[in-house]
């Protein structure tokens, strides 16, 4: 039986980083493959870019960004809808909270 995927297994231990090549073999244990390993680890260097970042900066930023996107008709309300079919299964209740928040700020925008 395949193990389930979630983004939790991509997290590596409170005090270290995983780099680059422990999530490429990450990714490979999980079944990935090469387009999905290059999509983790473009993820993985978006995400450095917040480290350290309050949630209201962060937030500024996805609106920010998400605006431009709509404008530019890169993103729509199928594309959030998309989004969030494939990553609310591997949120717990208190992400799945912030999430809807969050997605339905991007829908009023």
């Amino acid at each position: 039986m395949a193990r389930k995927k979630d983004l939790r297994s991509f997290k590596p231990g409170r005090n270290r980083k995983m780099d680059q090549k422990e999530l490429i073999e990450q990714a490979k244990k999980m079944g990935a493959n090469d387009e999905q390993t290059r999509t983790a680890l473009n993820l993985n260097e978006e995400i450095k870019k917040y480290e350290g970042k309050s949630e209201d900066a962060m937030m500024g930023d996805l609106l920010r960004m998400a605006k431009e996107q709509k404008q530019s008709g890169e993103l729509n309300s199928n594309k959030i809808a998309e989004f969030r079919k494939n990553v609310w299964p591997m949120l717990n209740n208190d992400q799945k909270r912030k999430m809807q928040s969050m997605l339905d700020m991007l829908e009023k925008q």
